[in-house]
């Protein structure tokens, strides 16, 4: 009985421990973070006032006037959750803060699950370091809110995976309402996923399958589909605006015209992702991915190091799982980055948005991080 006691009581030492270095970690990142958001500075970009004006005009005019004036091409979630924050006085610069901290939280809780312990920590650090957090964070555009709503969706999708019950899939189709009112960018990145989830995988009979997707469709459209059915009445497109007439650029932005189509599209994201990971003073603006870059001779050291060894991490990883892993619930996060930039790189080579750069990538930074740490544990 005295043995049992101090085996116990070794037990629960070692848990208290490891508690406490969570909680240590835990610390240190919340005071990393805000030191890091706290240095930023510089001028807002237009979508970011555009925000902040909905904010004012709701205040002023009420909610429903300032729906009524925001522009149909983006839908209006985030706005509305400025001005949420307003009312109980919080200031839009921190409601990205909080979204950043609960992102940290999920990824926490996804390498707890699915990563060796000792890589669980590096990957909250390195990804906390990342500068391409702060400067998006700066910005009051949705960026941040999508990406926790994204990673929100992997974790409640690898969830309905493990138990395919209604209601893990209606909270999954929840936090993908969200998302389509966020950007209309998450209706093509989630509908499709989630379909393929539902239908290829688990042992569900056929009818029991197809009414699931059903539901989910139905589930994740509605909030959508009432803001594209006023668009529609408003400007005759689904989406708010023609997003494949030409743009007239002004003679100062005339240089965007040559990161259009397929080629330059491609180039331009492999550009915004070296700037925006390996550049050691610069971050991937506008401003800098479309004019020449130089990377100094670190920097092209690093981006071959780092590349080489995630190559050499997913080839161990199908070498010892086989290529079926690539379709596991346990490889989502290479599953969202890839259709993430899949459908980015066609959008972007059709369409008249603005060139990619590190806005319209940032979102997909989460998955890129957990797929690289989800390779590295796999091949161990």
């Amino acid at each position: 009985m005295l043995d049992s006691a101090r085996r116990r009581g070794r037990v629960s030492g070692a848990s208290l421990g490891r508690i406490g270095k969570q909680l240590a970690l835990g610390l240190a990142i919340v005071i990393l973070v805000d030191a890091a958001y706290a240095r930023r500075s510089g001028e807002l970009s237009v979508q970011s006032l555009k925000n902040l004006n909905f904010v004012e005009r709701a205040d002023q005019f009420g909610l429903e006037h300032a729906l009524e004036l925001h522009p149909k091409v983006r839908p209006p979630l985030y706005p509305v959750l400025l001005w949420a924050c307003s009312r109980i006085g919080m200031a839009p610069r921190r409601v990205n803060q909080l979204l950043f901290y609960a992102i940290l939280l999920m990824f926490a809780a996804w390498a707890r699950s699915r990563l060796d312990s000792g890589l669980a920590p590096l990957l909250l650090v390195l990804y906390a370091v990342g500068s391409f957090n702060y400067v998006n964070m700066y910005q009051t555009t949705a960026e941040v809110l999508f990406a926790a709503l994204s990673f929100a969706a992997l974790l409640l999708l690898d969830a309905y995976g493990r138990e395919r019950s209604w209601g893990r899939l209606m909270a999954l189709a929840a936090a993908c309402s969200a998302l389509c009112v966020t950007r209309y960018f998450g209706i093509f990145l989630m509908l499709p996923l989630v379909a393929a989830h539902i239908l290829l995988a688990g042992r569900d009979a056929r009818r029991r399958r197809l009414a699931q997707l059903a539901a989910f469709a139905a589930t994740s459209l509605a909030p959508a589909a009432v803001w594209m059915w006023q668009s529609v009445a408003e400007t005759g497109y689904l989406s708010g605006a023609d997003r494949l007439e030409p743009r007239h650029l002004p003679e100062r932005l005339e240089h965007w015209e040559q990161w259009t189509g397929p080629v330059a599209t491609a180039l331009l994201w492999l550009k915004t992702l070296f700037v925006d990971f390996f550049s050691l003073h610069q971050y991937a603006a506008l401003s800098v991915v479309t004019w020449p870059y130089r990377p100094s001779l670190v920097e092209w050291a690093v981006a071959a190091l780092t590349i080489a060894a995630l190559a050499l991490g997913i080839l161990a990883a199908l070498q010892t799982h086989g290529a079926g892993w690539l379709s596991q619930p346990g490889s989502l996060p290479i599953q969202f980055f890839a259709a993430y930039t899949v459908l980015t790189l066609a959008l972007w080579s059709v369409g008249n948005n603005d060139p990619l750069y590190t806005r319209f990538l940032y979102p997909s930074y989460i998955f890129l991080f957990a797929a690289a740490f989800q390779a590295a544990s796999s091949s161990f």
